[in-house]
């Protein structure tokens, strides 16, 4: 069995990435902080890999609390140890790294497991402020801590846009 732990700040969009990854709703999902109490095991049948040589191998994702949850230093506890079992860390954030998750990304990576950044919500930003924070992840800040290549971006729950269109004549549509 190969685990992989979600792991990063409360409403990152962590459950929703799993959802995503899966095609289907198996995590809950709230708009509200902190939805997510416990750590979740969610078999990740689509994903099509065995381990090479073991036939009944399978992916699970592991869904985990957030961390910086009011009163949840319980739940960020059960989050850290879900990861130092976990093979592979999906590292998710939604904006610029704040300390708190600097500091846990950095604890992740002194354990040398594979470990992936993931910016969420990539939707909400413009191209240019998106290439921006690319830059200043995969540049000097995470050298050592990430490799750039291990840095990609989803939207695992895009917002629906509208736009207007405002014609010459000053009809919208």
């Amino acid at each position: 069995r190969v685990d992989i732990a979600v792991f990063g700040e409360i409403s990152t969009g962590k459950s929703a990435l799993i959802n995503a990854l899966c095609g289907e709703q198996r995590a809950a999902v709230n708009v509200r902080g902190g939805w997510t109490k416990d750590v979740w095991h969610v078999p990740w049948d689509s994903a099509g890999y065995c381990v090479p040589g073991f036939e009944d191998s399978q992916v699970v994702l592991v869904d985990t609390p957030g961390l910086n949850e009011v009163d949840g230093a319980h739940r960020a506890e059960m989050a850290h140890a879900a990861a130092s079992r976990a093979d592979l860390v999906v590292f998710v954030t939604d904006s610029d790294l704040n300390d708190t998750e600097y500091r846990a990304l950095v604890e992740l990576a002194a354990s040398n497991k594979p470990l992936l950044l993931v910016l969420n919500k990539a939707d909400l930003y413009r191209p240019d402020q998106l290439e921006d924070l690319l830059a200043l992840f995969r540049g000097p800040r995470l050298a050592g801590i990430v490799r750039p290549e291990n840095i990609v971006t989803a939207q695992a729950d895009p917002r629906d846009v509208e736009y207007v269109i405002e014609s010459a004549n000053g009809s919208t549509r």
